[in-house]
C-alpha cells in the first residue's frame, strides 16, 4: 500500500530485494549512510557494543582492539597499562613498575599504599608487610624496607603503615614484635639498660647501643673538653669512655653515673657512683677513677692506672689520659666518648623479670620455697637460708635471723630450734655463708677466724705450689676489683679436700653449694652450676655472675671473675685466699659461759670453779685469793677485805680470826690479818679495823678481842689505853671503869692509903 519504497536509516540494512522493514546493524557493525544493504565493520583499535548505531568508538585506555568488528575491547592484563585510546595491539600495555600495581584495564598504574610492596615489573598487586613490620612510605619496591618494629611496639597485622607503642605496664622485649606482653603476677617491668657498675674495659659500642644508650659527644682527645658540652648532654645516666681510634667498635674503658651526681659534684671533692668516683673542677679536669689513690688534676695517679679517665676542663687543653695511657691532650687518635640514657624513654628495651621473693627465668618465675629466699629481682635461682636463719613461708625476700637462745644449724631451714639447758646458739657473724657470695667485708672474714693466704694481681700466674701452701681445714677463694678494695666482688668457701682436691670435668667436686675444679695446666676455679667449660680457663656464658677461674700453672694470669673475663693482662684485679682451722665453722648450740661439756651435754661450773666463755669443756677452779660462791659461775671474786683463800678452788673464803683485821683485797693467806695492838681489840672474826678502847677500859695485850673495864681505885682518862692509872696515895675507890681522876676519893681523917 505504499507509493514508493523508502531507504534504510543510517544503521540498518535490507540485504535483498522485496523486505518490508530493514535489519540493524549487529554489534562490532555499524552503517553511516541511508539506504546501506549491508554493514561496515568497526576497524581495528574500534569497537561498537550496541545494534543499530551508525558509528564505532575507539578502544578506551587500558584496552585494544587488534582485530576489526568487534563488539569490546581486550583489556589490558592486571599489571600492565595503556593510555593510549585506539590501540590495535596488545604491545601497547606497559608493565607497571616495581612499587607499583595494577588491576586489568588500567590506564595508570599506582603506587603500592604504605605497608605494602612490589619487588617485580608487571604486579598485579602488592604484598603486604608481614605482622611485625612497617613501611610508612608509598611506592615500595623492595621486601626490606620493611622495617622491624622497634623494642616496645608492635603489629598485630600485616600491611601495617606503623607501629604502634606498646601500652602502660607492657613490653615488646625484641624487635619485630606482633603483640605486647604483660608481666605475670609474680613478675615485674623492668629496664634493660644498665651495664656493670665500676670501670669497664673493652666495651662493645653495639653492646651499649642495643640496650639504648645514645652517643651525645664523639671528639679527638686533642679537642678541648667544656663545661658547656658535658651540661649539654642530658640522660637520667651519662656514661663517659675513650676508645683508641675513630673506627674502634669498643671502648677502652668506660664508666656511668647519674647525672644529678654529675651536676652536683664540688671541685675539690669526688662522689661515688655506680662503682666508681667521680671529680669535676672546672679550669682543672673531670673524670672518674675505682677509689685507690685518690686524683689530682689533671689526674696522674699511677695505682690502678687502668681505671682512670681523665679530661682537661675549661681551660684550653684536651683530654689528659685513657687509663694507663697519658699525655693524650694533643693526641689525634684517641677519642673522648660521652653516651647518654632516659630510663623514661620508649625505645630502652623491657623485660619481665622475676620479683623478690621468687626465681626463674623466660617468664617461669615461682615463689621461692619455705627454707629459701631471693633479696632482688631477676633472680634465677632461689638462695638456701644461712645458718643461723630461717624462711618458714614461701615468698621470701629474706630470711630471718634465729632469736635468742635458738638456732638453725643445717643451710634452707624452714624453722629455729630452742637449745638445751645451760646451752646458747653460737653467734655465726659472716663467717658462715653457702654457695656463691658477693659483695663480702674481708674484715669480716678475719674477725670471724679467716687468716689472708695469698693475695697477689690477676696477672701474676697460679701455680700448684702456691695452692698447696695455703693449709688450713677450710680455703677460700675470692677476687677484688683493687689492692685496697676491702670487700671481695665474689667469693666461697669450702672443704680443703674440695677446694685444692685434683678433679676432671665429669667429676667435678660440689661442696657447700658450689662446684669446684683444678687441672694442671688448665685452670682452678668454682662455678654455680655444674656446667663449666674450660678453655683452658671457664669460658662458659651462663650464670656468669657465679664464676671464678685461674688459669693454673701456666704463664698467664687469671682469666675471669664473675661475668669479666681476660683479666690475666693485668686489670688491677687480685686474686685472694683466705685459710681457716677452726674444725667446726657451723657450730649451732654451745655450752653458755658458767657451764662446760661436749656432744651436747652441758653442766654448771660447781662453787668454786667457773667458765667465761662459751664452749668450754672444762671449769677453771678459782685461784687462791679468789672465791666463786654459786655453781654456774662465769668468773671469781676476789676475797674480801678481812678474808682470805689459801688453796684453789674455794667456794668462801675464810674470816681473818677475832682480834684481827684486814683491809686487803684478794689476800691469798691469814698473813694478811694484822693482830690488833694493844687498846684496840676486834670482838668477831673478819673484822675490817680494830676498835680502840673506851675511855674507862683498856686491853693490855696486842691481839684483843675486847677490852676490859678498869678495876677499882683505877681509871683511864683516854681512849686505846693499854694499861689503867692507878689512884694517888691518899685516895680510894670502888667504882669500875672509872674516866678519871675525879673517881678516887680523897680519904677521910683518920684513914689513909
Amino acid at each position: 500500500g505504499k507509493s514508493q519504497c523508502l531507504q534504510c536509516s543510517s544503521g540498518t540494512y535490507a540485504d535483498r530485494a522485496g523486505l518490508s522493514s530493514c535489519s540493524d546493524c549487529v554489534a562490532g557493525t555499524f552503517s553511516n549512510i541511508s539506504g546501506a544493504s549491508v554493514c561496515k565493520l568497526c576497524a581495528t583499535g574500534s569497537f561498537q557494543a550496541d545494534s543499530g548505531t551508525s558509528f564505532c568508538e575507539l578502544c578506551c585506555v587500558g584496552s585494544y582492539g587488534s582485530t576489526s568488528g568487534l563488539s569490546s575491547c581486550s583489556d589490558c592484563v592486571a599489571g600492565t597499562f595503556s593510555n593510549i585510546s585506539g590501540a590495535t595491539f596488545s604491545g601497547v600495555c606497559q608493565f607497571c613498575s616495581a612499587g607499583s600495581y595494577s588491576r586489568t584495564g588500567a590506564s595508570i598504574c599506582l603506587e603500592c599504599m604504605p605497608g605494602t610492596y612490589s619487588s617485580i615489573q608487571g604486579s598485579p598487586y602488592c604484598s603486604a608487610c608481614a605482622a611485625g613490620k612497617y613501611a610508612s612510605a608509598l611506592g615500595v619496591s623492595m621486601s626490606s624496607v620493611c622495617t622491624l618494629c622497634s623494642t616496645n611496639f608492635y603489629s598485630s597485622s600485616s600491611g601495617s603503615a606503623s607501629c604502634l607503642q606498646c601500652p602502660s605496664g607492657t613490653f615488646a622485649k625484641s624487635e619485630g614484635s606482633t603483640f605486647c606482653r604483660s608481666c605475670g603476677p609474680l613478675e615485674k617491668l623492668a629496664l634493660v639498660f644498665q651495664v656493670v657498675p665500676g670501670v669497664q674495659t673493652n666495651v662493645s659500642i653495639e653492646e651499649l647501643l642495643s640496650v639504648g644508650w645514645e652517643v651525645c659527644d664523639e671528639q679527638p682527645y686533642v679537642q678541648p673538653t667544656t663545661s658547656q658540652l658535658i651540661d649539654s648532654c642530658n640522660g637520667t645516666f651519662v656514661l663517659f669512655g675513650a676508645k683508641a681510634s675513630q673506627d674502634s667498635q669498643q671502648l677502652e674503658l668506660m664508666a656511668y653515673a647519674e647525672r644529678e651526681i654529675l651536676n652536683k659534684l664540688v671541685a675539690g671533692q669526688s662522689s661515688f657512683s655506680n662503682g666508681a668516683y667521680w671529680y669535676r673542677e672546672p679550669g682543672n679536669s673531670i673524670g672518674f677513677y675505682s677509689g685507690c689513690g685518690g686524683y689530682s688534676y689533671p689526674d696522674i695517679s699511677s695505682q690502678d692506672c687502668w681505671s682512670r679517665l681523665s679530661w682537661n676542663l675549661d681551660n684550653g687543653m684536651g683530654g689528659f689520659r685513657a687509663g694507663c695511657s697519658v699525655g693524650l691532650n694533643s693526641d689525634a687518635s684517641w677519642r673522648k666518648v660521652i653516651y647518654v640514657i632516659n630510663i623514661d624513654s620508649s625505645n630502652i628495651p623491657r623485660q619481665c623479670v622475676c620479683i623478690a621473693g621468687t626465681c626463674g627465668a623466660d617468664g617461669q618465675c615461682d615463689s621461692c620455697p619455705a627454707g629459701t629466699f631471693s633479696s632482688a629481682s631477676a633472680s634465677s635461682v632461689c638462695q638456701n637460708c644461712f645458718v643461723g636463719t630461717f624462711s618458714s613461708t614461701q615468698g621470701a625476700s629474706a630470711c630471718q635471723e634465729c632469736a635468742p637462745g635458738s638456732f638453725a644449724l643445717t643451710y634452707g631451714s624452714t624453722r629455729c630450734d630452742s637449745c638445751g639447758a645451760n646451752q646458747i646458739a653460737a653467734p655465726f657473724g659472716s663467717f658462715a655463708s653457702f654457695g656463691v657470695q658477693t659483695n663480702v667485708s674481708t674484715a669480716q672474714l678475719v674477725s670471724s677466724g679467716w687468716s689472708l693466704c695469698s693475695d697477689v694481681p690477676y696477672s701474676e700466674p697460679t701455680t700448684s705450689s702456691m695452692l698447696d701452701s695455703c693449709q688450713g681445714s677450710y680455703v677460700l677463694f675470692g677476687t677484688k676489683s683493687s689492692a685496697c678494695n676491702d670487700r671481695l666482688a665474689l667469693m666461697a668457701f669450702a672443704r680443703s679436700t674440695s677446694v685444692l682436691g685434683k678433679t676432671n670435668l665429669s667429676s667435678l667436686t660440689a661442696d657447700n653449694g658450689v662446684y669446684w675444679y683444678r687441672l694442671s695446666q688448665k685452670s682452678v676455679g668454682f662455678s654455680g652450676s655444674h656446667d663449666v667449660t674450660l678453655n683452658a680457663a671457664d669460658v662458659q656464658a651462663s650464670q656468669c655472675w657465679s664464676r671464678l677461674s685461674w688459669n693454673l700453672d701456666q704463664d698467664c694470669g687469671g682469666y675471669r671473675a664473675g661475668c669479666l673475663t681476660g683479666l690475666d693482662k693485668g686489670s688491677g684485679w687480685r686474686k685472694v685466699i683466705y685459710v681457716s682451722s677452726r674444725p667446726r665453722p657451723f657450730v649451732g648450740c654451745v655450752c653458755s659461759a658458767g657451764s662446760y661439756g661436749s656432744d651436747g651435754t652441758c653442766l654448771n661450773c660447781a662453787a668454786g670453779a667457773f667458765s667465761s666463755a662459751p664452749e668450754s669443756a672444762v671449769c677453771q677452779g678459782c685461784s687462791a685469793g679468789s672465791f666463786s660462791s654459786e655453781a654456774g659461775g662465769t668468773s671469781c671474786g676476789a676475797c674480801p677485805a678481812s678474808t682470805y683463800s689459801s688453796s684453789p678452788g674455794a667456794s668462801v673464803c675464810s674470816l681473818c680470826a677475832a682480834g684481827t683485821s684486814s683491809l686487803a683485797l684478794g689476800a691469798t693467806s691469814s698473813a694478811a690479818c694484822l693482830t690488833c695492838a694493844a687498846g684496840t681489840f676486834s670482838s668477831a672474826s673478819g673484822s675490817t679495823v680494830c676498835l680502840v678502847c673506851a675511855a674507862g677500859s683498856f686491853s693490855s695485850a696486842a691481839g684483843g678481842t675486847s677490852c676490859g673495864a678498869c678495876p677499882a681505885s683505877t681509871y683511864s682518862s683516854s681512849p686505846g689505853a693499854s694499861v689503867c692509872s692507878l689512884c694517888a696515895a691518899g685516895t680510894s675507890s670502888l667504882a669500875l671503869g672509872a674516866t678519871s681522876s675525879a673517881a678516887c676519893l680523897t680519904c677521910a681523917a683518920g684513914t689513909f692509903s
